[in-house]
């Protein structure tokens, strides 16, 4: 042995550091093991999971513990099993496990947190076992740092989060996930917000992988996207849990919630809540976001109520992405947890490569419609039409009928006479004003003078400039004939064939 010595100094840091590490009990053979997950999670810390080479860290959402200016601190659980405080600035480095969990939850026992083998609920109590309540104190509640929510789409699907992408079939909600699917692994905006770049693992229980594969070429997908495509398996849920600790994806698309959960009865809201439930469990663990596809249900219903079975699968998801085809358009809106819900908004459509981008609010495109029946209404009259005339000739919502006038009065496309009285109603017309179209050019000027040319007045015969119009009715009267493959194509995609 060799004669060096070790001072008293540096064997008290070692002991501070390591004392009182209730190094775990050995039950049945088992190793005891804090399960750190079910800890923070219990405590209401929000945190993502890392590998690394010497165990697995627990990165703090809301930053260090001692100083909330750093980042990346967080709980080592070492491969033997003891914890370690890590925080990578030397301020910081004499921190202990012990020093963190004061902060975090007290002089609160571990042991309905310790893992020794055999199988166990939440928070780490054996199955027939309850987890301690543990109730906080209102002084000490307030004191707490504010949780700071991270988003893989900005301001719609938090981190660790779980949401359900809602449509009737055939409206797109593959295709939207797909598109999702795009856009996260290569960094680009999704619908006009911001995403969190990182590897995506998509599930399609349900498609063709020849289908797949043309879409995200069409799309020009690249990165890392990882697929299987196929029937899901009988444990699908661990094999899944294995390729999120593998591939460390931050978006997880789980195509359809149902070919995954197989819950008998989806009406039964105890059934729904307890298939869900390990989901919600293994995106709050891995710090991943799991977005999975459902139907929505018969009828008009609104909202939450439009999703498919029980009211237990919308109370379990912290983002629900509602998606709406009508005659006209599709609409998308969310209803979250967490941020701001986003408005019902149209979706426009790239036929070619399948993909979708933010058009205007539903209420925006409902406006500009009817302005554009209503014009069409009064083009073609020679005298002047109350607003009850108007009213009874033009199908729509009385509110949104009147808005629309309006709207065209203040923008000089219509005339409006009368004082508003009974006897003296309202009369709207074609406003004969040449000047409300820009660009007019010096032949154009001239012929304002000619009394049977009318090509600038606001209610032209060419309504089909405006906005295309006309040529949208058509094509959706128009019908072509397409093969058998290309329909099975279009089934796949969940759209239409154009």
């Amino acid at each position: 042995m060799s004669g060096a010595t070790v001072s008293q100094e540096a064997m008290d840091k070692a002991r501070a550091m390591f004392a009182e590490q209730e190094p775990p009990k050995q039950t049945d053979g088992h190793k005891a093991r804090v399960d750190v997950g079910a800890y923070l999670d219990h405590y209401r810390r929000a945190y993502t999971v890392k590998t690394t080479a010497t165990g697995t860290l627990y990165i703090l959402s809301d930053g260090c513990l001692f100083d909330r200016g750093h980042k990346g601190a967080g709980i080592l659980q070492t491969a033997g099993g003891p914890l370690l405080y890590k925080c990578f600035h030397d301020s910081c480095q004499g921190h202990t496990w012990q020093e963190a969990k004061k902060i975090i939850s007290g002089d609160d026992n571990l042991s309905p947190f310790m893992n020794d083998g055999q199988k166990r609920g939440t928070a780490g109590q054996k199955q027939g076992e309850h987890p301690p309540m543990v109730f906080t104190a209102l002084d000490e509640l307030l004191a707490e740092p504010d949780e700071a929510v991270s988003w893989v789409w900005d301001d719609i699907l938090p981190t660790g989060g779980l949401s359900v992408i809602v449509a009737k079939p055939k409206a797109g909600k593959s295709t939207f996930a797909r598109n999702l699917a795009h856009c996260v692994a290569q960094g680009l905006p999704f619908l006009g917000k911001q995403v969190q770049q990182g590897p995506v693992l998509y599930c399609a229980f349900e498609e063709k992988r020849g289908e797949v594969k043309k879409h995200f070429r069409l799309m020009g997908t690249s990165g890392p996207i990882h697929s299987f495509i196929n029937v899901a398996p009988d444990d699908a849920m661990n094999q899944i849990e294995g390729a999120i600790a593998k591939l460390k994806p931050v978006l997880v698309i789980i195509d359809t919630l149902f070919k995954l959960a197989r819950i008998k009865d989806g009406n039964d809201y105890s059934q729904a809540i307890t298939s869900i439930e390990p989901l919600l469990k293994l995106a709050r663990d891995t710090g991943a976001h799991l977005a999975t596809v459902h139907h929505a249900g018969k009828g008009e219903r609104q909202g939450g109520d439009s999703i498919l079975g029980s009211t237990g699968i919308f109370a379990s998801v912290d983002t629900a992405v509602i998606i709406r085809r009508g005659e006209k358009y599709r609409t998308v809106h969310t209803i979250q947890r967490y941020g701001d819900d986003m408005e019902e908004t149209t979706l426009e459509w790239d036929s070619e490569r399948k993909m979708v981008s933010l058009g205007k609010s539903r209420e925006e495109e409902d406006l500009q419609a009817m302005e554009e029946m209503i014009l069409q209404l009064l083009q073609g009259q020679e005298d002047p039409l109350t607003e009850a005339v108007v009213d009874e000739a033009v199908e729509g919502r009385t509110t949104l009928k009147r808005k629309a006038l309006r709207s065209l009065v203040s923008k000089e496309k219509v005339q409006r006479t009368g004082k508003g009285g009974k006897n003296d109603p309202f009369k709207y017309s074609c406003s004969l004003v040449p000047e409300i179209y820009t660009g007019t050019t010096k032949q154009e000027s001239e012929n304002d003078d000619k009394p049977n040319n009318y090509a600038d007045y606001s209610c032209s015969q060419d309504l089909a400039k405006n906005r295309g119009f006309e040529d949208f009715r058509e094509q959706e009267k128009y019908t072509p004939q397409h093969t058998g493959e290309e329909t099975a194509e279009a089934e796949v995609l969940d759209v239409e064939v154009l």
